[in-house]
């Protein structure tokens, strides 16, 4: 058997990476519990930060939470062990939480472009998309040659409305790095943004170059397509179905691939579709509403008002939540 603290922890974390969890989390556990003594503190910190990850892909969030908590208590004052518990705490909803740790983490190890880039993302999924840019600008300027700063950066741009800025800091981000698919399915979400579409089109066929196997890309850029008057139909169709085959819960792709078929007069393959549209995703209103044509023109008539008095319920219920 193995005895060493760094053994074992680098053997959890293969584990974890060719996402064998469970044995992950065992092997982890196992690493943590060999007697301090034989094992440096580093090796502590790397179990540790594995072993976070670990339980939080078996979402057990209280577990990791646990576990990171008691070792600041303990005195491990290391920056690795405060971002990894600000994913746990962003994991488990706590971002009043998770900030103040990222901070912490950038305090203990400041020349991290990677901390500083985690820091934007967090205060952008935390909705403080003003503070991200105001953040991200200063890491950018210490740091101008980071592809990852300039994306998050122009994400926070984007969601504040600052189209034209974004789409600078995309093509910053690839400048630096040409291979980034995410920066290149941003600065194709910004160009449509501004009706762009042809361009857009472009960008998304660059990306899709990069990673075929990409289910969103296949529904973005057929998405882009639909919206373009002399879009190719058969292309369209191709791009749906491959997202649809690439992700069988891809419940969107599933939804616009049954209105499409629906516009074909294809009714068979409509109702096929949005079943499973309704199975992955039985919130989404207008699925119902696109289930209930289909069913009607298939002269299922009992299902096809179940279908809609559940798509005016679900509609009811929504306005009334967002009122």
């Amino acid at each position: 058997a193995v005895t060493n603290r760094r053994a074992r922890a680098e053997i959890g974390s293969l584990l974890l990476e060719n996402g064998l969890v469970d044995e992950a989390v065992q092997e982890l556990e196992a690493a943590l519990a060999i007697d301090s003594s034989s094992a440096d503190a580093d090796a502590s910190t790397f179990a540790l930060v594995a072993l976070s990850r670990a339980y939080l892909r078996q979402k057990n969030v209280r577990a990791a939470g646990r576990l990171l908590e008691s070792a600041v208590a303990r005195g491990i004052d290391d920056a690795r062990i405060y971002a990894a518990l600000a994913d746990v705490y962003k994991a488990g909803g706590y971002f009043e939480n998770a900030i103040p740790a990222m901070r912490r983490a950038i305090e203990k190890e400041p020349k991290s472009e990677y901390y500083r880039a985690q820091y934007g993302f967090l205060l952008i999924d935390s909705r403080a998309p003003a503070a991200a840019v105001v953040r991200l600008n200063e890491a950018v300027r210490e740091f101008p040659d980071s592809a990852r700063l300039w994306l998050a950066l122009g994400i926070a741009q984007q969601i504040e409305g600052k189209m034209t800025e974004a789409r600078v800091s995309f093509e910053k981000s690839l400048q630096i790095e040409p291979k980034s698919v995410p920066a290149l399915a941003y600065l194709a979400n910004s160009l449509i943004e501004q009706a762009r579409y042809a361009e857009a089109v472009k960008i998304y066929e660059r990306a899709l170059a990069l990673d075929e196997r990409n289910a969103i890309l296949h529904y973005l850029l057929a998405d882009t397509l639909l919206k373009i008057p002399a879009g190719d139909p058969q292309k369209i169709q191709a791009h749906l179905e491959r997202a649809a085959r690439l992700d069988e819960k891809f419940a969107q792709a599933r939804l616009a691939l049954g209105k499409f078929y629906a516009r074909s007069e294809k009714w068979p393959q409509a109702l096929a579709e949005l079943e499973q549209a309704a199975r992955y995703a039985p919130d989404v209103a207008e699925t119902h509403y696109q289930l209930g044509r289909a069913l009607a023109r298939l002269k299922r008539t009992e299902e096809s008002r179940a279908a809609f008095e559940r798509h005016k319920k679900l509609n009811d219920t929504q306005g009334a939540q967002k009122e």
